[in-house]
């Protein structure tokens, strides 16, 4: 793969910084919410090496214990839902129909 020009790797970076600060405020808008004082990071999502830098010291500031999920084990759901997919492909199972509903609601969960 061709290298990225420094445009397109500032963007990506800032973009990376920006989705970082949000996940990070957002977890301590809901820890203090909800009186909570310690949360695990665990996911894909935990993974990311700027995630990982730059939660504790926030968590921190906020009076928040943080764990992270060792990166062996954080995975990336999508992945696990495409190789099941394709293993049903290959033995010439159909697809599951199901309904979408972008606006369930959390207590319909499971219906």
């Amino acid at each position: 793969p061709s290298p990225l020009t420094p445009f397109v790797a500032d963007v990506c970076a800032s973009f990376q910084e920006s989705v970082v600060d949000t996940l990070i405020q957002k977890t301590m808008q809901a820890a203090k919410a909800f009186g909570i004082d310690r949360v695990v990071v665990g996911g894909g999502v935990a993974a990311n090496s700027r995630l990982r830098e730059k939660f504790p010291s926030e968590a921190r500031k906020n009076g928040l214990k943080v764990f992270f999920v060792q990166p062996i084990y954080c995975t990336d759901n999508a992945a696990m839902i495409a190789q099941v997919a394709f293993q049903r492909f290959r033995k010439g199972r159909p697809p599951r129909k199901s309904a979408i509903d972008p606006s369930l609601q959390f207590e319909n969960w499971g219906r």
